[in-house]
């Protein structure tokens, strides 16, 4: 069975060169998020945006100007930890 990661990036290897064969009026780019293992992810016609800010890492924006040969940008700022934190156990709190 494939997992996860190796799926989600063969479909963003297959949207990108998807893209190429169409007219460019008819091209599309996709912005997604919720796959923080592989962070920033860039590409032509994909953006992945997850930099894993639940974790502590990042939260990042991608930033999208008008006019022809406008690279999108992106801007990150740092983030807490919002993970649950674990709850001791019974013997841990001196309970046997």
């Amino acid at each position: 069975m494939q997992s996860q990661v190796c799926a989600h990036t063969d479909r963003a290897k297959v949207w990108n060169k998807y893209q190429t064969f169409l007219p460019k009026k008819e091209r599309s780019t996709v912005v997604y998020g919720h796959d923080s293992r592989r962070g920033l992810q860039l590409g032509k016609y994909t953006k992945g945006l997850d930099t894993g800010c639940v974790k502590g890492g990042k939260l990042t924006a991608l930033i999208l100007t008008s006019g022809n040969n406008k690279k999108p940008k992106t801007i990150s700022v740092d983030c807490k930890d919002y993970r649950p934190k674990r709850a001791p156990s019974g013997e841990e709190l001196g309970q046997s």
